[in-house]
């Protein structure tokens, strides 16, 4: 056997220290691996891009002990090299926070081709030397570019220094870097997706939490999966949560039929699209919908949920049944306005004749009392068609000063002619009562509306008040502390009825465009609409005071105008030649004898042609001239053009079947004309005739 060798002490001591070196590279290895490991779990903890690149940047910087080093993103369209976040060592100076790209393009396309540049002494590589000054600016003297891709775009630059001194970079840390510029760019790419999706994500939630539209998903046994705070709010909820709870069919559906026809075409056809239907809220109030919705299925076809929106149409819905019921009121408007002339034309003469026959009698006389009830027939009878013409066609004309009084007895006389006789209807009228600016026309509406509802909540008969008073409203009536009205003087005017009462949760709703307490087809609900917007206009306010089986009353409150209100005073009837022209012999045979009764003489024509031939004969005989407006060859306005163009202070009084605020468009604005509705009475047309004739002509007229 031959002797083990004998080791020297310096060979053993070579042994060892290159088995020391072994371990450091062991250890380093290891220390690498660590880092790497530790960075990379750091990274997709943050799913932060600056918390990314501040952390590797400063764990590499320790790590390799270098003097400085920064994080840059890359905008190439901008020629751009920004500096994220820089490490530094104390007593170095930080690096520009800004380069320009192309100042460093040679480096830059061998960065991007070899994957990372290591310069151990920029004073001797030939890459260095375009840009040296700015090297030695910032005492550079070893460095190392590690590029981050995304796809085939350079994103961004991680560069680490040395100053004042070179560096061998070696390879294990040049593949450590390429490493971790690996992983970051990773990184940096995940957590811009994670940001993409959080933004998507937060803008989707915005636009699900803050549309106007109801969002919902649900099952198809009915119950609601999620929905939008608009859908709580649309059916009345007060939170998502609490609306959560509901029962689709039972709940919410007014119609349950609905609902499973809608289910039908979602299983047939697996969407809905725009249908339409009432849903109740949660107070009971109804709501009309329009619902888009799909079916959303697993691979096999079985529905998983619903998902859909709601828009509330119920606004829409109220203005289509308003649109049809004003073009239904437009349609009796038109047929009344088509029959009113000849209608009228018909009254016209009964009235006339009526009263020529009455004027003939002794007090005495029998027949005294058949004719006055023929009057009064037809003046009932002209009343109602007045009406008709005025619920038909709303009016157009300025509001004017008006005497409450006058339009409450004119709508008694109306009411008592056509009420049922179980009503009785009373009056209380103030005799100091003021003045108002309002549209006659309108108020009469408002209160005759009023007084429909109060015979139709006294079926069996009861008693009908309408009173007038003036009131003051101080600075403490709740109304004026609520800001809706001002204070100062107003007119009230009160309908009150012994009937069935209102119920007292119906009465926040009374005013509201369709609703109504009465059976399908004998309300149309816009009855106290129209009240109230007539006097919200005039600048007033509605009162209600009502009991269950005890009556109610509406109190108008209209403001008093300034001025007081003036009746017109008839002066005396002259003798003067006037020119009748209608084109019904009847209407011409009564107005001829009830105007040359009272003192006047009348030539006569049958149309517009024919009057004015008389009128240029006789323009200097002839005082005023009686002009029917609807007229064949010549109609009343245009001869009323023709004689203006004879004789520009012509006065002339224009009648009609036709209401004035029916012909205000063509009616001419001239203080010479006056305007007599047919039927007229003979007070009406003598009063016309009169005011005319006591204007005084100017000279030479």
């Amino acid at each position: 056997m031959s002797a083990l060798p004998v080791l020297s002490e310096r060979t053993l001591l070579v042994s060892a220290a290159h088995l020391e070196g072994v371990y450091a590279e062991v250890r380093q290895a290891i220390a690498r691996e660590l880092l790497l490991r530790r960075l990379i779990e750091r990274m997709y903890e943050s799913l932060d891009a600056r918390e990314i690149a501040r952390h590797s940047l400063e764990e590499l910087a320790r790590f390799l002990d270098v003097d400085r080093a920064v994080f840059a993103r890359i905008l190439e369209e901008e020629d751009l090299v920004e500096s994220i976040h820089q490490f530094c060592k104390p007593g170095v100076p930080p690096a520009q926070p800004r380069y320009r790209l192309s100042d460093y393009a040679p480096l830059v396309e061998t960065a991007r081709r070899i994957g990372v540049l290591a310069l151990h002494d920029v004073e001797a590589h030939p890459l260095a030397q375009p840009v040296l000054a700015q090297y030695r600016a910032l005492s550079v003297r070893s460095i190392l570019y590690a590029p981050i891709f995304h796809g085939d775009r350079l994103q961004a630059v991680l560069w680490f220094t040395m100053v004042n001194r070179t560096r061998t970079w070696s390879m294990e840390e040049i593949e450590l870097i390429r490493a971790v510029s690996y992983q970051v760019g990773l990184a940096l790419r995940h957590a811009e997706l994670y940001q993409q999706a959080r933004q998507l994500e937060a803008r989707y939630r915005s636009i699900f939490e803050n549309a106007i539209v109801g969002i919902y998903q649900s099952t198809p046994q009915g119950r609601i999966l999620a929905a939008n705070p608009a859908l709580a709010r649309m059916l009345g909820y007060d939170s998502v949560e609490e609306l959560l709870q509901v029962d689709i069919e039972r709940d919410l559906y007014v119609d349950v039929s609905e609902r499973r026809r809608n289910m039908e075409i979602l299983h047939r056809r697996g969407r809905l699209d725009g249908v339409e239907f009432a849903l109740r809220r949660r107070d009971g109030g109804l709501i009309f919908v329009q619902e888009y919705a799909r079916e959303v299925t697993d691979p096999e076809g079985n529905v998983l949920y619903y998902e859909g929106l709601l828009i509330d149409v119920t606004e829409r819905h109220r203005l289509q049944q308003q649109l049809l019921h004003a073009q239904r009121l437009e349609s009796v408007g038109t047929l009344a306005a088509g029959i009113a002339h000849n209608f009228n034309n018909l009254l016209t003469v009964i009235l006339g004749y009526t009263s020529l026959l009455l004027a003939r009698l002794r007090p005495e006389d029998p027949a005294r009392q058949s004719l006055q009830a023929i009057e009064g027939a037809a003046q009932r009878a002209a009343e109602l068609t007045s009406q008709l013409l005025l619920f038909s066609r709303p009016s157009t004309a300025p509001p004017a000063l008006v005497n409450v009084n006058d339009v409450v007895e004119r709508i008694v006389r109306l009411l008592r002619g056509s009420f049922d006789t179980s009503i009785d209807i009373w009056t209380e009228l103030a005799p100091d009562v003021r003045a108002v600016r309002i549209n006659p026309m309108h108020l009469e509406q408002a209160l005759i509306n009023l007084c429909v509802n109060a015979r139709d909540a006294m079926p069996e008969g009861g008693q009908l008040t309408l009173r007038t008073k003036n009131v003051v409203l101080s600075p403490d009536h709740p109304r004026v502390r609520a800001g809706e009205v001002l204070v100062g003087e107003y007119v009230v005017v009160e309908v009150s009825d012994t009937g069935v009462g209102i119920a007292p949760e119906q009465i926040p709703r009374i005013f509201d465009p369709f609703y109504t307490t009465k059976e399908v087809g004998k309300g149309t609900g816009l009855g106290l609409a129209v009240v109230y917007g007539v006097v919200k206009n005039a600048g007033g306010f509605i009162d209600v005071e009502s009991r269950p089986g005890q009556g109610t009353t509406f109190a108008l409150y209209l403001p008093a105008a300034s001025e007081a209100f003036v009746p017109e005073v008839s002066a005396e009837p002259a003798r003067p030649l006037l020119l009748l022209v209608d084109d019904e012999p009847a209407v011409r045979r009564v107005a001829t004898l009830i105007l040359t009764r009272h003192g006047y003489d009348v030539l006569l024509a049958s149309d517009g042609v024919e009057a004015l031939e008389i009128y240029r004969e006789r323009r200097g005989e002839i005082a005023l001239v009686i002009l029917d407006v609807t007229m064949p060859r010549m109609g009343g306005f245009t001869c009323y053009e023709q004689l203006v163009e004879m004789n520009p202070e012509v006065k002339v009084v224009l009648c009609s079947g036709y209401s004035l605020e029916d012909l205000e468009a063509r009616f001419p604005r001239h203080p010479h004309v006056r305007f007599v509705q047919k039927p007229y009475r003979v007070e009406e047309l003598l009063q016309a005739v009169r005011s005319l004739l006591d204007e005084p002509s100017p000279p030479g007229g």
